[in-house]
């Protein structure tokens, strides 16, 4: 479920209410679909909105710019490192 929410999130940034509304909807039809024994309601709503509140207050489009930011950088030092002597290059 948070896998799912890490990346569901980027798509809108949603309002809080709305947010946790769609985390509870998905975590519901895992619960039900995903276990032979389901967890009552009372749990998966708990572990829903402890996964909403969590993703709301720490993903925004900027901290996810930022993050991409950060990982092309890392990507673009790596490469642009010099070839060892000897080395062919084809």
């Amino acid at each position: 479920l948070s896998k799912w929410a890490f990346k569901a999130i980027r798509q809108g940034y949603p309002e809080y209410d709305r947010w946790l509304e769609a985390v509870l909807t998905r975590a519901d039809a895992y619960n039900n679909k995903e276990f032979t024994s389901p967890l009552p309601y009372s749990e998966v709503r708990a572990t829903a909105k402890s996964i909403a509140k969590f993703t709301h207050k720490n993903f925004s489009a900027e901290g996810f710019s930022a993050w991409q930011a950060r990982q092309g950088a890392k990507g673009g030092r790596k490469s642009k490192r010099p070839t060892q002597s000897g080395s062919k290059v084809e």
